[in-house]
């Protein structure tokens, strides 16, 4: 999958990247700290998470930080290879300033098996309750496999293609898949 965002060389992930779902999962490659300017402001010191599947990096305001931390652990080493679900929307405490634009938040990961509730209250400001939800497909799609019909495998094997295609399953993921439908043919 090519994202928009490489083709335009932003550097900074957006919500108007995200696929007509509005969900993205993407494998983390790296988290650090760097001096940020936006919009003609005084630089910053923000935690900068960089992903595998493309050049563009996401700011990691509290918003994400803490259901990541939920997610992935207190190590910040041991993130880099885990795959984290985002989406867009312009609900879940989008920026104060700008109040209608989307904003990118936390929706789950493909390593969880069941939902995940985190909670936190910022200052000043009302307890924010964030459902985490598993976003994984291997299991239902090894599943759908074992129980198809053989001339139901083909199409199965296209749209196992899809999901790789749009990121929703990683290469490993696509391969045991493969493997799986290949041994039932």
């Amino acid at each position: 999958m090519q994202f928009v965002g490489d083709l335009m060389n932003e550097p900074w992930l957006k919500a108007f990247m995200f696929p007509a779902s509005g969900r993205l999962t993407l494998t983390v490659k790296s988290v650090r700290k760097a001096e940020v300017a936006f919009d003609d402001q005084e630089p910053k010191i923000q935690t900068i998470m960089s992903f595998e599947e493309t050049t563009c990096e996401l700011t990691l305001a509290k918003i994400n930080a803490i259901p990541l931390i939920k997610l992935l652990g207190n190590d910040v080493a041991l993130w880099a290879g885990r795959r984290v679900t985002f989406y867009a929307t312009n609900q879940v405490m989008p920026h104060p300033l700008r109040k209608d634009e989307p904003c990118i938040r936390v929706y789950g990961s493909p390593e969880i098996d069941q939902e995940i509730s985190c909670e936190w209250t910022p200052p000043k400001r009302r307890k924010i309750v964030q459902k985490l939800h598993p976003t994984g497909l291997l299991k239902t799609a090894m599943k759908k496999i074992e129980e198809a019909d053989p001339s139901q495998l083909d199409s199965i094997r296209q749209r196992i293609s899809k999901l790789r295609a749009s990121n929703d399953l990683s290469e490993e993921e696509h391969t045991q898949l493969i493997a799986k439908i290949t041994s039932l043919m």
